[in-house]
């Protein structure tokens, strides 16, 4: 694993606190997706501390909405899902969420697929398809396509 991101430091600005079990598993999360992404294009950035500033931190606005209102659980989805930034970011920040990752590519898919296992987050349903081949499921708080 490269260097350490403060995590902290990093959602500060969006009123999120980061406790350390939160930490380790974000820290877990850009393990794998630079370890995968040797082998397969989930991103374009190899190095951790840039793949945090620039993939984490897109989940960090959502993660406010969703926290801030405060009406108990809710469900969203990520459309295009990709590396999973957006989706592992609300799902760990947002205790409360069922977050639905929707990937119409096959190796993308199975990593988020390595991703909830392996880091346990049984609030991460991943859906391999397109949105237009009815992969969106029903009941939707949020939607984010990026």
């Amino acid at each position: 694993m490269g260097a350490t991101v403060d995590l902290g430091e990093l959602f500060a600005p969006y009123g999120v606190a980061v406790d350390d079990g939160v930490a380790r598993t974000l820290q877990a999360y850009l393990t794998l997706l630079t370890k995968w992404s040797r082998r397969i294009n989930l991103t374009g950035h190899k190095d951790e501390g840039v793949a945090a500033e620039k993939l984490l931190i897109d989940g960090a606005p959502l993660a406010q909405l969703i926290n801030a209102h405060g009406r108990g659980p809710c469900t969203v989805a990520d459309v295009g899902a990709g590396g999973g930034g957006l989706a592992v970011v609300v799902h760990c920040l947002c205790p409360e969420a069922e977050v639905h990752a929707i990937e119409p590519r096959t190796k993308r898919a199975v990593f988020l697929r390595t991703v909830r296992r392996d880091l346990g987050l049984a609030r991460l349903h991943v859906h391999e398809g397109r949105v237009e081949e009815g992969s969106l499921p029903g009941g939707l708080d949020a939607v984010d396509a990026i």
